[in-house]
């Protein structure tokens, strides 16, 4: 008894790896696994206060989720705990459980090597407890679940500044092995437990969702409106077929107060967008609802449009809006209520509009005093256009509209064309087969506002008029990505215009994990999240 007594009231042994500076713990942790620094964070309270700040911001300054009831409770949970105030980035992933009659016992077992995951053989697919994972999720959409779970942890999250939607995952993640992929939270103990599967990407629309960019867009802007959050920037990164459509950006007038000031307060906005369907003619006059949605993005300084991987429509429409300077012929809002200021989807018997039109009887998402929706961005300091085919004009004529606030203009991936005037008039053109593309660095050049810091151009291409289907690559100074920072731009790219060639015989990539110059994944940084 004496001896146990000398033993519960003997003096605990020194800590001594506490006594190291600070930057030596951490040089120590940089190389451990994931589980092995949980493990050393447990050996007493000293370390785990050492420790704090740097795990914060290497597991929870940016995490991501998937729309599904245990990962959005524990997002949910994270933002009522004290390492919900180092979130700044939230991602959201697109992963949908796949319904059990799609999943083999061997593609389980394929998964969990993928993913590395420890005793492989014990993993098995459990068609119940799949079963009950997909039928959840299918829940928590259609009861509006995921709209108050998603509003409820956003209203914690005081120091949010990023939203990302992603169909696929970053392979920045090298703690525990190279190239690891950040997957969503829920996604290892799913497969553990159940033998559940994800599809993500291309294969989303397979199975309970027509769009499930659509979709996760639409939840996010209402959650933000509710849970009254306004980010500085939201990004939609899609590498695969899971692209926004131009539908998603309709602003109903019961979603204007609560999605328009999300929009108002956005400094940063990156989308992937598919374009509209339609003969070249009816593309030319196509109208778009992203003009309305783009329309209340006042303080914008970073706009980045990514057209899909494929040949889906046209973005025309797109650059249309963008660059027009002129209002419509009559002055008018085309979506704007009738003279009488009714809305004739919306009136009761007696002629008034149940959604309560503003008095001068226009329309609440285009607000001017002349009912017109020219969009202004007068804050515009970087665009970004990339994966797009359209006429040297359209490109030029959105430029030449931001040209006086920007400072930073990127193309990747842009396809020239030329249009029936270029190819009359084709005054100080050679007849060869970049014409689309000097009349575009002419241009360029005789811009007289546009003061650019930086200019970059990668991937290139243009169609022959004479065979207007295959797009061909185009180098310049026989290379395929230029990148200039300066304060010169015009020398560096007056210098490049004698360069621009064709490469004969190849054809501009557009594979589905080609990115955007300077984006997506090159953009993550390792603060992110494992899955569990």
């Amino acid at each position: 008894m004496d001896s146990a007594m000398d033993l519960d009231g003997a003096t605990p042994p020194k800590c001594f790896i506490k006594e190291l500076p600070l930057e030596v713990i951490l040089r120590i942790t940089h190389s451990l696994k994931t589980e092995e620094l949980g493990n050393f964070r447990l050996t007493c309270r000293g370390i785990e206060t050492l420790l704090h700040n740097s795990f914060a911001g290497e597991f929870f300054s940016c995490k991501q989720f998937m729309i599904s009831n245990f990962s959005l409770q524990t997002l949910v949970d994270i933002s009522k705990s004290r390492m919900g105030r180092h979130l700044t980035k939230l991602q959201i992933g697109f992963e949908q459980f796949m319904p059990p009659h799609s999943i083999f016992a061997h593609t389980v077992q394929m998964r969990a090597r993928e993913y590395r995951m420890k005793d492989i053989q014990d993993i098995v697919f459990h068609p119940s407890r799949t079963a009950k994972l997909y039928g959840n999720q299918c829940a928590l959409w259609s009861s509006g679940a995921a709209n108050e779970m998603l509003t409820e942890a956003l209203r914690n999250l005081e120091n949010l500044e990023d939203i990302v939607l992603r169909d696929c995952n970053s392979k920045r993640r090298s703690r525990d092995w190279p190239a690891n992929e950040w997957r969503s939270y829920g996604i290892i103990t799913a497969l553990r437990e159940a033998g559940a599967l994800v599809s993500l990407g291309s294969q989303s629309s397979s199975y309970q969702f027509a769009n499930i960019a659509d979709q996760i867009f639409t939840l996010v802007l209402h959650a933000l409106g509710r849970a009254n959050v306004k980010p500085k920037g939201i990004e939609i990164i899609c590498r695969h077929s899971c692209h926004l459509s131009d539908y998603t950006f309709a602003l109903p007038q019961y979603s204007v107060p609560i999605v328009v000031p999300v929009i108002e307060n956005l400094a940063k906005l990156h989308i992937t967008v598919d374009g509209i369907e339609g003969s070249p003619d009816d593309i030319k006059n196509a109208e778009t609802l992203f003009e309305k949605f783009i329309f209340h993005a006042k303080n914008l300084q970073d706009l980045r449009i990514n057209g899909p991987t494929g040949r889906k429509g046209s973005l025309r429409p797109f650059l249309k809006c963008l660059g027009n300077t002129a209002p419509n012929p009559a002055g008018q809002d085309n979506t704007a209520p009738n003279p009488a200021g009714q809305d004739d989807m919306a009136s009761d018997p007696a002629g008034q509009d149940n959604t309560a039109p503003d008095p001068a009887g226009q329309d609440n998402t285009a607000p001017d005093p002349a009912g017109q929706s020219i969009i202004q961005l007068p804050k515009l300091k970087v665009l970004s256009l990339g994966f797009m085919d359209s006429e040297s004009e359209l490109y030029l004529g959105v430029i030449k509209k931001f040209a006086p606030t920007l400072e930073t203009l990127e193309l990747w991936k842009v396809t020239m064309r030329q249009s029936a005037e270029l190819r009359e008039s084709r005054i100080d053109l050679p007849d060869d087969d970049v014409a689309a593309c000097r009349h575009f660095c002419k241009e360029l050049l005789g811009i007289p506002d546009l003061n650019l810091h930086q200019l970059s151009i990668g991937c290139m291409a243009e169609v022959d008029h004479r065979n207007a289907v295959t797009p061909l690559s185009i180098h310049i100074d026989r290379k395929s990505q230029v990148k200039y920072i300066g304060i010169d731009w015009r020398h560096f790219l007056r210098a490049l215009i004698p360069t621009l060639c064709l490469v004969p015989g190849t054809e501009q990539s557009r594979q589905a994990e080609d990115i955007f110059h300077g984006g997506d994944d090159t953009q993550d940084s390792e603060s992110e999240d494992e899955d569990d």
